[in-house]
């Protein structure tokens, strides 16, 4: 095999797996719905402004940014970060200092 089909075809290797370990677009949709929600339920929680100053692209009411970042990543990894939200939500919102 030559260099550059060599090449050729590592990149297409790259490329077909970085695009099935994307997140897809109603994941990310949905997503970013929760992001948003998350973001209204930490409103109304004078105790999370913290946790919303530390981390403001975290708790951002921006619907795309959280979308493009979604379908950027891993869905294993826009889980993760869902579910750091909520830990974090919880423990403002729900649970006394």
């Amino acid at each position: 095999m030559s260099k550059s089909l060599f090449i050729c075809a590592a990149a297409v290797v790259v490329l077909a797996s970085s695009s099935v370990q994307a997140a897809d677009e109603e994941f990310c949709k949905e997503y970013a719905r929760a992001a948003i929600a998350q973001l209204h339920e930490a409103e109304n929680h004078e105790r999370c402004d913290a946790f919303r100053r530390r981390d403001p692209a975290r708790w951002q009411p921006d619907f795309r940014a959280h979308y493009e970042w979604c379908r950027n990543v891993r869905r294993d990894d826009a889980i993760i970060e869902r579910s750091e939200r909520s830990r974090a939500l919880d423990h403002c919102a729900h649970h006394d200092r």
